[in-house]
């Protein structure tokens, strides 16, 4: 049995201004609530959702934002005596049948129903861009230190992430040569991460605050590689400050592993499909530490979007936890990833100069660096990413 209510007709006629956030109707349903809006969007709501999603101060605490009740004591059959529109809120008036709970009137906003409706495909505020080391040299986001740190506006600042977000890498311009400033900075973009390298660390151990044992502090050639593979969950923004480059090499090499990942899956499903199902063991050995997680190199959301990628060879483990078969399964596999990865037109190359410094997302972008002579010495540290995104979703970039 449906019952509808009609609720306006404001903004039918002609040259009068449709309120996309206003309501026109609503269709009552057994289980359900079909909304429509002025513009002509309708969507359907579960009754048990919509109880349960009430602001009233019975049913939602406004000073901490949470839930104050449990949508398991809501009786099955929860039925609408009467529901309205005014301006831009909803009022429903439960019936007698709600459970064991006293509230009757929820109050929501009917812009806060319809960014909040189950949607068929994603809606971004901001869309990443894939892409290769050629072209984009000549984009490469950029900013200076200063314009990032004004106090003032913070419009540079929220550019400047927004680019990050995008492609994924951000090089910034005369930058203070000090653990104090990149601390500083790294402050402006989320929160910092400690690991087992401290929290400031610093590729030159004989400055080094924190001894430890990786390959990052020779001057041998670093692959391609995403750091902190071993954490159940890593960082998710990487900062690199030179104060000291190299006399002979040292070249810094950047890759895009989300541009790799939609390769693989257009041109390589069987790959994309094994190294985003299969989990790998990564690990780390130290002083008196032994790190371990297991994880597939492509992670996916529940849309099936890459959301990481996951990849360092020198810290993957001896593949003991899959099958023979399997085991032989990773090694056909990962040649492919390898013939991709290892194509220099996807690589980003150059070298850092003295008072410059790189940001990038630790799970998109991959590093590496060229072998060098002489001192080169970056200071860097890591965010952690549920911290970045906060930041992110806070200045309106992401959802």
């Amino acid at each position: 049995m449906l019952t509808q209510w009609k609720v306006l007709d404001l903004g039918m006629e002609a040259g009068v201004h449709i309120n996309s956030s206003q309501i026109q109707s609503f269709v009552v349903q057994q289980k359900s609530v079909e909304v429509c809006w002025q513009d002509g969007l309708t969507a359907k709501f579960h009754k048990t959702w919509l109880r349960e999603n009430c602001s009233c101060e019975k049913c939602f605490h406004s000073k901490t934002q949470q839930r104050m009740v449990d949508p398991a004591n809501f009786s099955e059959d929860l039925s609408i005596e009467e529901i309205a529109s005014h301006e831009n809120s909803v009022l429903i008036v439960w019936g007698d049948s709600q459970g064991k709970q006293d509230c009757r009137k929820t109050v929501l906003s009917s812009l806060w129903l319809r960014e909040n409706r189950v949607k068929r495909k994603s809606e971004k505020l901001l869309e990443r861009e894939l892409w290769q080391g050629e072209a984009i040299k000549n984009f490469l986001p950029q900013v200076s230190y200063d314009e990032f740190m004004q106090e003032d506006s913070n419009s540079k600042r929220v550019e400047a992430l927004k680019k990050l977000y995008q492609y994924g890498i951000l090089l910034v311009s005369h930058t203070p040569s000090s653990e104090v400033a990149t601390e500083q900075f790294a402050k402006r973009v989320g929160l910092i991460q400690a690991s087992i390298y401290g929290t400031i660390w610093t590729t030159n151990l004989s400055e080094a605050t924190t001894s430890y044992l990786d390959t990052a502090s020779s001057n041998c050639e670093l692959q391609l590689h995403t750091d902190c593979s071993y954490h159940i969950d890593p960082p998710g923004i990487q900062i690199f400050n030179c104060i000291a480059q190299a006399s002979v090499g040292g070249a810094s090499r950047f890759l895009d592993g989300f541009a790799v990942a939609q390769f693989l899956r257009d041109n390589e499903p069987e790959t994309f499909k094994f190294f985003s199902e299969k989990e790998l063991m990564f690990q780390c050995y130290d002083q008196n530490v032994h790190l371990k997680t297991y994880a597939p190199i492509i992670k996916l959301d529940h849309k099936r979007d890459v959301t990481q990628v996951r990849f360092n060879n020198y810290d993957r483990g001896p593949l003991n936890h899959l099958t023979f078969a399997e085991i032989e399964e990773f090694y056909e596999h990962h040649k492919v990833l390898m013939k991709v990865l290892q194509d220099p037109a996807r690589e980003l190359s150059f070298s850092l100069e003295k008072k410059a410094m790189i940001v990038i997302d630790n799970h998109r972008v991959m590093h590496g660096r060229y072998e060098f002579t002489g001192e080169r010495t970056l200071i860097g540290c890591y965010l952690g990413k549920n911290e970045y995104d906060s930041n992110l979703r806070v200045l309106g970039i992401i959802n």
